[in-house]
C-alpha cells in the first residue's frame, strides 16, 4: 500500500490540535490545570470543550492505522519489539527527562523555593505524582497506545488472515448500511453515556 498522505495530513491536525488544547488550558474558565493564568476566559472553556470531542479518538484512530500497516509486514515479536522501541523507550525517557521540569514549574508556580537540582532528585524517590514528583502526564496517551496494541494483538493477527478480511469485505459489499451501524452505534453510545 503507498503511503496514504491524508493520514500525514490528519496527524499533523490532530498534533496541533494537542497543542492548542494544552496551551489554552493555561487561560480556560471553570477547568482546573497545572498552571493557570490569572485571567481566564469562558471562550477558550468553549474551545477546548469542542476540541476534546475528537482530537483524542483523532490520534487514536492514527495510531490504528499505523498498527493497521506495520501488522502487515512484521511478525508478532517484531511489532511488539516495534512497538516497544516506538513507544516505551521515549515514555521512559520522557518521564525522567521531559516531564519533570513541567512538575518543577508547577511546584514552583505554587509556591515552592527549592532549586531544580533538589527538586530532581525527589523524582528517584519514585512517590506518584501528585504527592510525589514521578509522573508521565501528558505521555498517558503513549502508554495507553502500547498497551491497546499488546493486549488487541490477538484480535489484530485474527483479523489479518485473508479469510477473515475477504469475509469482511464482502459483508461490507453486501450490506454496508449494517456495517455502517455496527462502526458508528457503538461510539455513539459511549459519546451519549459519557456526557
Amino acid at each position: 500500500m503507498e503511503r496514504q498522505h491524508y493520514i500525514d495530513w490528519l496527524r499533523i491536525f490532530a498534533i496541533l490540535g494537542v497543542l492548542f488544547f494544552h496551551t489554552a488550558m493555561l487561560f480556560v474558565e471553570d477547568w482546573t490545570w497545572h498552571i493557570q493564568n490569572e485571567e481566564r476566559s469562558y471562550l477558550w472553556l468553549e474551545f477546548n470543550f469542542w476540541l476534546s470531542r475528537f482530537r483524542m479518538p483523532l490520534l487514536f484512530f492514527i495510531s490504528g492505522f499505523g498498527s493497521y500497516l506495520a501488522l502487515r509486514k512484521r511478525t508478532t515479536r517484531q511489532y511488539l519489539g516495534e512497538r516497544y522501541k516506538r513507544l516505551m523507550i521515549p515514555l521512559f525517557f520522557a518521564i525522567f527527562f521531559i516531564v519533570p521540569p513541567q512538575i518543577y514549574f508547577e511546584r514552583i508556580f505554587n509556591g515552592a523555593t527549592f532549586s531544580f537540582g533538589e527538586f530532581y532528585l525527589t523524582t528517584f524517590n519514585f512517590v506518584p505524582y501528585p504527592e510525589g514528583n514521578m509522573s508521565w502526564h501528558h505521555m498517558w496517551f503513549v502508554l495507553y497506545l502500547f498497551i491497546y496494541s499488546a493486549v488487541g494483538l490477538p484480535l489484530f493477527m485474527w483479523l489479518r488472515r485473508p479469510s477473515i478480511t475477504e469475509e469482511l469485505r464482502r459483508m461490507a459489499l453486501r450490506a454496508p448500511r449494517i456495517v455502517y451501524t455496527l462502526t458508528l452505534v457503538p461510539p455513539t453510545l459511549l459519546f451519549v453515556l459519557w456526557t
